[in-house]
């Protein structure tokens, strides 16, 4: 089979050991592992974000094509031809290829050749194919380690309402949370050369690489999350620079030696002595373009909690709470605790939004389309198990038609950006349905139980 053909197959195996079998079969052709890793390391970035597509070509597919293929991604990823030069480029070269290489191209840009393969299934089978880049994660209370009242000395952190990123002083580059490069412009350029400065004294600096929170300040105010990380995923995907009168802000929590922050990796050192290395070269001068964000030392838990409810008032998005000895490990770490406004409110059910065409639940629904009663809130609402979703869409129209309402589960209220558009919710989870009640909350009550949730 072609590699064309191999992709086809693929999409067509349900199951992810169905896939594994296949790909492992397979596993020898260097072609296909080429492309696969082309289209799924997060390390390579085509700054690609829209292109035309030509009339193919009136020929067969030939694996031939792939190399092609390859060779443009290469020179988009090496930025050897960028913005219009590299639009027209894909354009023309769209037009000389057979629609299956077009597709394949498509595929690459958009980083999913559509066969429900996660990064997870393709490193089974060639464990070195991709960069998995490695996180550190919080917790919620009930998930911690052991009783957190017992920890006698807390270490209280703002979180930061940005965008996480990793500043690697080995290899000099900003990377983000899935490990994807931002473009070696100067906005980036100069936040790394102002880290460094700041690090010159310390001799084994740059075999770390930093962890924090990524802000765009405009005109002396940070911009809101939504704004700020749109901007930031738009430089991802274009390479282009800041527009005038922006500026990077890093708020940093964390140094990790490079060698040690690997995927399923871990570095010993407690949290404490971590910061306290941080603070002799970074500080906490919010005037500084690069700064430790907002911490508090307190010997009780009460005391990080009032220390949350004050910033929440101020309106930030909550406080992240650590262990002295804490230590540093990828995946969920017990000992750092996130605190955050969680509310519930009831919603009616107004539609079934449809899955992607790739997703597992394309059969049903990708979510509930939910309302409030007065119609100036909407949301799309996720987080139901399989059997619960296929008993919605089996009674799809009778939940639509008696206005079936929902508990769903937020941690903030996102207000219309324009005129004319509805309020939603920020990360709305699906609790229950409510078959007991009737109405669903207007959204003034739904601000309600949501102000009233921030003085608990």
């Amino acid at each position: 089979m072609n590699l064309y053909e191999l992709i086809a197959k693929l999409r067509e195996l349900s199951g992810s050991k169905n896939k594994i079998a296949f790909l492992n079969n397979n596993s020898t052709n260097k072609l296909l592992e080429r492309y696969l890793s082309a289209v799924y390391n997060p390390r390579l970035n085509y700054y690609m974000v829209k292109y035309e597509v030509a009339p193919a070509a009136e020929e067969a597919f030939d694996d031939v094509e792939v190399e092609n293929i390859l060779s443009l991604l290469t020179r988009l990823s090496n930025r050897e031809v960028t913005g219009n030069a590299a639009q027209e480029l894909v354009n023309e070269f769209t037009s000389t290829v057979s629609k299956e290489a077009q597709e394949l191209l498509h595929c690459a840009l958009k980083r999913d050749i559509r066969a429900s393969v996660a990064a997870a299934t393709l490193l089974k089978v060639w464990p070195s194919l991709i960069h998995v880049e490695p996180y550190q994660r919080c917790v919620l209370e009930k998930d911690s380690k052991g009783s957190i009242a017992d920890w006698g000395l807390y270490i209280s952190q703002l979180k930061a309402d940005g965008m996480f990123v990793s500043l690697d002083m080995t290899h000099e580059y900003i990377s983000s949370r899935n490990g994807t490069i931002f473009p070696n412009s100067k906005p980036f350029r100069d936040l790394i050369d102002f880290v460094a400065n700041q690090y010159a004294s310390v001799g084994t600096v740059f075999e770390h690489t930093l962890e924090g929170e990524l802000l765009i300040e405009k005109d002396g105010v940070i911009l809101p999350r939504e704004e700020s990380n749109g901007m930031l995923n738009s430089l991802l995907q274009s390479g282009e620079d800041l527009i005038e009168g922006c500026k990077l802000i890093y708020k940093v929590w964390d140094i990790v030696p490079t060698a040690k922050r690997i995927y399923k990796g871990e570095y010993n050192r407690p949290y404490k002595e971590r910061l306290a290395l941080l603070e002799t070269f970074l500080g906490y001068d919010e005037s500084q373009q690069a700064h430790i964000i907002e911490t508090k030392y307190f010997n009780s838990y009460k005391d990080c909690v009032e220390h949350f409810l004050g910033l929440i008032a101020q309106g930030e998005e909550g406080t992240i709470v650590k262990h002295p000895s804490a230590i540093w490990i990828h995946g969920d770490n017990k000992h750092q605790i996130k605190l955050k406004i969680e509310a519930e409110c009831d919603l009616k059910i107004v539609g079934f939004n449809p899955a992607d065409e790739t997703s597992k639940h394309k059969s049903t629904f990708g979510s509930l389309m939910m309302q409030s009663s007065d119609g100036l809130l909407e949301v799309g609402v996720t987080g139901l198990k399989d059997d619960m979703r296929k008993n919605l869409w089996d009674m799809k129209d009778q939940l639509i038609a008696g206005e079936a309402i929902v508990s769903v589960r937020f941690n903030d209220i996102m207000k219309p950006k324009k005129e004319g558009e509805l309020h939603s919710l920020f990360l709305p989870r699906f609790i229950e349905l409510r078959l007991d009640k009737k109405e669903p909350d207007s959204l003034e009550r739904v601000i309600e139980q949501f102000e009233a949730a921030k003085t608990r």
